[in-house]
């Protein structure tokens, strides 16, 4: 069956029956499918919002050696079908430290306890400045002084007891929260530029954040 020379009308209609993970999977046949596929469907793949890459899993057996490769691969395979208009979203949750890939706009990592700053470092110079960063970790660490994950625009540190002196000189970045109680804060009318803190049993929140940028902040505080 030479598809390739049906009408595009037909083509359309083909195209339409199928899934977009079915799509993508047969955008591997060639390069002139996968350009026919994008120009065809492009109604459909401009409506993918959010495309996650989870890190290293068991579930598929290749050289460790050579994951970072795979994985890169992959990703850029995955940005050059879809375009860059999705959220590209790393997420791990193994004892691996995340790869380093570029076009990330965000990541949800847990990161392994022998992790070192440096190694951390390495798994975000690829993406330095991302909407959105998740750092899961279960005992202490420090972060470089200079860190480029201080660049992002919102970080979460959950279970992360992370010196003082990093959380202080992180100004520019906005730090998410949960559950814990902003009961004092200040804004400083000028700009409407605030910051928050609360202090609990184990950990100690420091907030910076615009009343202007984000008007339901208010919401989260009392």
């Amino acid at each position: 069956m030479k598809f390739l020379s049906f009408p595009t009308l037909v083509q359309r209609e083909i195209f339409d029956t199928f899934e977009l993970s079915e799509l993508l999977i047969l955008s591997f046949c060639s390069k002139k499918l996968k350009y026919l596929i994008q120009a065809i469907q492009k109604h459909r793949l401009n409506k993918v919002e959010t495309v996650n890459l989870d890190g290293p899993s068991h579930i598929y057996a290749y050289d460790k050696e050579q994951t970072g490769v795979i994985i890169e691969g992959i990703h850029t395979f995955l940005y050059q079908f879809f375009g860059p208009s999705p959220d590209y979203r790393v997420c791990t949750n193994n004892s691996q430290p995340p790869p380093n890939l570029k076009n990330i706009n965000s990541s949800a990592i847990i990161l392994p306890d022998d992790i070192t700053a440096e190694e951390l470092e390495n798994c975000f110079t690829a993406s330095p400045k991302q909407e959105y960063i998740v750092i899961n970790k279960k005992t202490t660490h420090k972060l470089l002084p200079n860190s480029v994950i201080y660049d992002t625009d919102y970080l979460n540190l959950l279970r992360c007891d992370v010196d003082g002196e990093d959380v202080l000189s992180a100004t520019d970045a906005r730090y998410k929260w949960n559950t814990a109680d902003f009961s004092h804060h200040l804004i400083r009318s000028s700009d409407g530029v605030g910051a928050s803190i609360a202090i609990t049993q184990n950990h100690f929140y420091f907030v910076v954040w615009s009343e202007i940028e984000n008007p339901e902040i208010m919401n989260h505080i009392k």
